[in-house]
């Protein structure tokens, strides 16, 4: 069957396939127009699951109204609800009195094959007996006047269900996972006894008056595996029972025999992340339902973490663990995932990670923060001491062999602070909350102010400041370096020392915004390295500089920077080499020199994945996406980014620099693809992130705010797409000045505003003033100037002004692009529609 009638014929099935024999008739007939293979594929799967002669009614059916069905022995109250198989009623026992829920097949249901599913619901419940389950009391075939009906009677649970009471009583974090766990105990108790409920979500879990889950509804459980020989009726191969956006991968798909207690556990995880969230791991309310299932099966679910800085740590690895597309790398078991969640309330280590000897002692330290906090501070003196003790030793001991052991303790204490706070890969750190660290450094750094020995005093602030630079506190982290260099003047440390410093220094400022700074630190670290003839110093810092010439749209001394840099590699270590390459291609990216950049960024990707470098692979992945970007290769563009923020995220899934520059880009790509309600998704995530590490005046957020403010103007928000762009150039001009390349772009979506806006003798006044305020003095503003002056003759033809105008701005296009260009073949083509405009 063809694949597309398959996944068509699928949809439909599922929409009609609960409604009554007459609805569904009418719907098919509604849905099926036209498409005749369509409704035969529909009914055969239909026949298929009814059980063909077996769907013929074997008891009188129900009326279609709502009118209350007689029952020996109960006296119906009021209707509940309606589900796929039948009506729940609220209902009174009379022998025992009691009041009770009792369900009901409806009209159309009492065939063969779903009074077996029926029973078999019934048998299934009787098993559990818990306080988390709702109760059944009795199960059988009642009625007067000769109609025999069959129904179960249960527990009446009344109250809201689950997310609507957790916000109606304003439950907070703790009181949410607490309900969390009480879930797990109960589906863990049905696993217990061969159920699997296959249908677990938010509507199905009532809260009752006491606050206590209940959950309802295991009528499409299946019995596990030990019982399958004893069920006469399993579930058709392709038939999917359960609500799409809980549902985990493996049941999405269709396959009864990969379905056990796991996709359980994969319903309580989505329930859990929404009951914290408030929103859904995937986001597939607007999806049709086979797009739904295609995206739970290979798309992984949003980090909790990225939405709330409060699920970050053990909560997000928690809930990471248990949404594993992977059943074999999920929680095992409800019993299992609650469990974690109780250590996490009890602050002891959760098991969703190996429990390293580091993070053993940081669930400790959270349990005993008092305790902590004071051994932090003798740890810290005592190094301190060590330190102080052996440069004093150095300083004043005649002895010489006194003085040697006094200089090894001094460099073994230094080595082995240094190694406790730099020495951990951001693989071991992932997920893990900085708060505590940075409550420890901040003590620690207050305490190296009180050290008496300048020197020693440096040292100290300098192994500090490059860890706040390493967990993105740039601010902080360029405050210490300052002070470190400053003490350095007076008592001139080891050359190597210094070298860390001012680069550190140098990179804060850089990730900062502060770009005049961090370009005059590094010039100093390049006549160090010049004056000390080392070569591997050299390369390095050149490197960085030419980053930073780059990143304020200096291209021209980037790549002088860079060529230098690479020039002589002898001695140069292969994952620096790799830097380079990568540094070199993206200023050719730059200067629109494709097919050289591309070369060089494949190169430094092979160098970096045979050194293992992790955090340089998603950089270079992003890099490649942006390359296919350009080329107008959108597709291929989409998986290189969506493999960069998996290759970052697997390596460290808190909000960092590198997801949320690389969701900026992602946007963008959406937008030029037309794929606008995903890009302003994207771009919103990607604002948040930036705004959270860097604050909301930060240069980075530019990025996002421009690729929006084009969303929303091509949305027709002009309002709101006029004041994002302001922002972007405000921030732009006052944080990198007016010479900035993406100021152009900036004000060439501006342009765009006014115009769609109907304001077309502002658009081209604010063109003009564009045009005339760039200097045609480094290639880079070479193609902007020509994307300028192709909108300005767009302008001109829009506000119907002369062929002149359009010629006069067409040909100044042509002087700015390579003749390979797209926009100059665009421009060279709409020429030759002049008499004698072809030639510029």
């Amino acid at each position: 069957m063809d694949k597309e009638l398959y996944q068509r014929i699928r949809a439909i099935f599922h929409e009609v396939c609960d409604l009554p024999a007459d609805d569904r008739a009418a719907k098919l007939d509604e849905l099926c127009k036209d498409e005749p293979d369509t409704r035969a594929g529909i009914e055969r799967i239909l026949e298929a699951e009814e059980g063909g002669k077996e769907s013929d009614p074997i008891v009188p059916q129900l009326s279609n109204s709502r009118t209350p069905p007689e029952l020996d022995g109960y006296r119906i109250i009021a209707i509940i609800g309606e589900g796929g198989m039948g009506a729940v009623y609220e209902a009174e026992q009379l022998n025992p009195f009691r009041s009770v829920a009792i369900k009901v097949l409806r009209s159309g249901y009492t065939t063969r094959v779903m009074l077996k599913r029926f029973q078999r619901e019934a048998e299934v419940l009787a098993r559990l007996n818990h306080p988390g389950i709702a109760q059944i009391y009795e199960v059988g075939f009642g009625g007067s006047g000769g109609r025999d009906i069959p129904f179960i009677s249960m527990e009446l649970v009344k109250g809201d269900t689950l997310v609507r009471a957790a916000d109606a009583a304003d439950l907070d974090l703790r009181d949410r996972l607490e309900l969390a766990v009480d879930l797990c105990d109960a589906v863990d108790h049905a696993h217990a006894r061969g159920v699997i409920h296959r249908d677990l979500k938010p509507s199905n879990i009532l809260v009752n008056e006491s606050g206590s889950p209940k959950i309802l509804d295991f009528g499409i459980a299946r019995i596990t595996e030990r019982d399958l020989q004893a069920v006469t009726m399993q579930t058709e191969v392709g038939q999917i029972l359960g609500t799409a956006a809980y549902m985990s991968p493996e049941q999405a798909s269709g396959d009864p025999e990969e379905i056990d207690e796991r996709c359980d556990v994969y319903a309580l995880g989505a329930v859990i992340y929404e009951l914290l969230t408030g929103r859904l791991p995937h986001n597939v309310a607007n999806m049709s339902l086979p797009d739904a299932l295609q995206s739970i099966r290979l798309d992984d679910p949003t980090s909790a973490g990225t939405l709330d800085a409060r699920f970050r740590g053990d909560i997000n690895t928690i809930l990471n663990k248990a949404l594993e597309r992977d059943k074999n790398h999920r929680y095992q078991s409800a019993a299992a995932l609650g469990a974690d969640i109780r250590r996490h309330l009890e602050n002891k280590p959760i098991h969703a990670r190996p429990p390293s000897v580091l993070y053993q002692c940081q669930k400790f330290a959270r349990r005993n923060k008092g305790v902590v906090a004071g051994l932090g501070a003798v740890f810290l003196l005592l190094i301190v001491g060590l330190v102080v003790l052996g440069m004093a030793f150095q300083r004043e001991s005649r002895a010489r062999v006194q003085a040697e052991h006094s200089l090894a303790r001094a460099n073994s204490a230094y080595t082995f602070l240094e190694r406790i706070l730099l020495g951990l890969s951001p693989r071991e750190t992932q997920n893990m909350d900085t708060e505590l660290l940075m409550t420890m450094l901040d003590h620690a750094h207050d305490e190296a102010e009180l050290i008496e020995h300048p020197g020693v005093r440096a040292e100290m602030l300098v192994i500090i400041g490059r860890v706040y630079d390493s967990i993105f506190e740039y601010d902080r982290a360029s405050e210490t370096m300052t002070k470190a260099i400053e003490l350095f003047d007076q008592y001139p440390p080891d050359p190597a020392v210094r070298l860390d410093a001012l680069e550190t220094l140098s990179h804060a400022h850089h990730k900062a915004g502060r770009f005049d700074q961090a370009a005059v630190v590094m010039d100093s670290v390049i006549l160090s390295a010049r004056a000390s003839g080392d070569r591997r110093w050299l390369a390095g810092a050149l490197r960085k500089q030419a980053e930073i010439a780059m990143d304020v749209g200096d291209y021209t001394n980037a790549l002088a920077m860079i060529e230098e840099a690479r020039s002589d590699e002898s001695g140069i270590a292969e994952i620096d080499r790799a830097r380079s390459e990568m540094q070199h291609a993206a200023i050719l990216r730059r200067l629109d020199r494709l097919d050289e950049a591309e070369p060089l960024y494949l190169q430094a990707l092979a160098r970096f994945r045979a050194e293992n470098a992790e955090l340089e692979v998603p950089i270079l992945l992003n890099s490649l996406a942006v390359l296919a970007r350009r080329r107008g290769a959108f597709e291929e563009a989409e998986r290189y980014y969506m493999d960069s923020i998996a290759a970052r995220e697997s390596i460290d899934s808190r909000v960092n620099p590198d997801i949320a520059a690389t969701l900026a880009n992602l946007g963008r790509l959406f937008v030029m693809q037309g794929r606008y309600e995903e890009a302003i998704e994207v771009l919103d995530e990607s604002l948040a992130q930036h705004v959270e590490l860097f604050g909301e005046d930060h240069f980075n957020i530019a990025y996002p705010l421009v690729s929006l403010a084009q969303t929303q103007r091509e949305l027709g928000r002009l309002d709101e797409a006029l004041a994002t762009i302001d922002r972007a150039i405000g921030t732009i001009k006052r944080e990198v000045g007016s010479g900035h390349p993406l100021l152009v772009f900036a004000r060439i979506q501006r342009i765009k505003v006014l115009r769609d806006a109907g304001r077309l003798d502002e658009a081209i006044a604010s063109t003009r003033h564009a045009i005339d305020g760039m200097h045609d003095d480094a290639e880079y503003v070479s193609v902007d100037l020509g994307a300028l002056w192709i909108l300005l003759a767009d302008l001109h033809q829009v506000q119907g002004g002369s062929d002149s105008l359009q010629i006069e701005a067409l040909r100044n296009a042509l002087l700015h692009f390579r003749p390979e260009n797209p926009e100059y073949i665009q421009a060279r083509t709409r020429l030759e529609h002049f008499d004698g405009g072809s030639d510029p």
